[in-house]
């Protein structure tokens, strides 16, 4: 289904019709709960999801000797390495190999050993960037191939957009309590009595 077609049947199920641009907002919003909620303890069902920008610029941050790639797009957050960023490659996709990692493991790493061996260049997010660490070749690469989730609202509206089967009437319910300003309530069952 295209974005425009499902933010059209999202607005004739609602009982106020809402801006077009708020609308896709709160999509969005009820998008990355679906996403999270069905894939959180799996994140390896997310390919279809997921889109490829090509010839994104690796630039140098003097400053803070940093090697970096900006964001081609809004990404969701998922609680994993990489965050939406499913993969980064060279052009080719072959010979240099990047990992995805969690930001404060590059300063664990300074000035030991293992930053300093062969392997796959580490990447995380930071400062709402794509950061390398650098060792593996990464001064010798101008532009990277990333494989992305973007945000629902980043996505254009001829695009395709593909839920997790069965999350339509959540995602409607969600949108309807953002849409009256009901708190959603959690819907998640894991047998916790301390879960809120």
């Amino acid at each position: 289904m295209k974005k425009i077609e499902f933010i059209e049947s999202i607005q004739d199920r609602l009982p106020t019709k809402l801006h077009e641009k708020t609308l896709a907002i709160y999509i969005g919003r009820a998008w990355n709960t679906v996403i999270y909620e069905t894939f959180r303890k799996n994140f390896s069902g997310l390919d279809i999801y997921t889109k490829t920008y090509e010839n994104v610029p690796v630039s140098y941050d003097a400053d803070i000797d940093v090697y970096y790639s900006e964001l081609p797009v809004p990404i969701i957050q998922l609680p994993i390495a990489g965050d939406g960023i499913r993969s980064v490659h060279s052009m080719k996709g072959k010979g240099i190999e990047f990992a995805g990692i969690r930001a404060e493991m590059q300063d664990i790493h300074s000035g030991l050993e293992v930053g300093t061996l062969d392997g796959p260049i580490p990447f995380y997010i930071m400062n709402g960037r794509i950061e390398y660490g650098t060792t593996g070749g990464i001064d010798t690469i101008s532009a990277v191939r990333i494989r992305a989730i973007p945000q629902f609202e980043a996505l254009g509206m001829f695009d395709e957009v593909y839920f997790p089967v069965g999350s339509d009437e959540r995602i409607l319910e969600i949108v309807t309590n953002f849409a009256i300003g009901a708190i959603p309530g959690k819907e998640i069952n894991d047998d916790n009595d301390k879960t809120p």
